[in-house]
């Protein structure tokens, strides 16, 4: 099975760019209830990065304001993790150990490009679902 095939579409999940305030991605948190956000170049809509709630709690709690926010820059926040893409041909076997381990993994086409999310929940459902056609036989 290819990555792909459980991709939910660019269309259908927030993402802020790399240019945005942190402002900008407080309200992206706030209006998609996701506690992570792909980051992407605004020009070619490559991947770059994932941000966390955490990260930007974390800049908050330096002592940063709301005001501040407003001014800063993406690149200003320290990241808790860093979030592997992967291409969209991949075998989903290829890319377990990232599904397991991080709550999405980017996908992307050949030239970096965002394509989408893989989610742990779309490959959970996807595996449940082969096995009921398995023990159905």
């Amino acid at each position: 099975m290819k990555a792909k095939e459980l991709v939910t579409s660019k269309k259908k999940v927030t993402y802020v760019y790399g240019d945005s305030s942190l402002e900008e991605a407080i309200k992206a948190f706030a209006q998609s209830s996701y506690s992570m956000i792909p980051v992407l170049e605004r020009d070619s809509d490559r991947y770059l990065y994932s941000i966390t709630a955490t990260d930007v709690l974390n800049w908050m709690a330096a002592g940063h304001s709301l005001e501040e926010a407003e001014k800063t820059p993406l690149s200003a926040l320290s990241l808790t993790r860093l979030i592997a893409s992967c291409q969209e041909n991949a075998e989903v076997s290829s890319i377990a150990d990232l599904v397991a381990n991080q709550n999405y993994v980017p996908l992307v086409d050949e030239k970096g490009v965002f394509v989408g999310l893989v989610t742990r929940k779309s490959l959970i459902f996807r595996l449940l679902g082969e096995l009921d056609r398995r023990n159905d036989r």
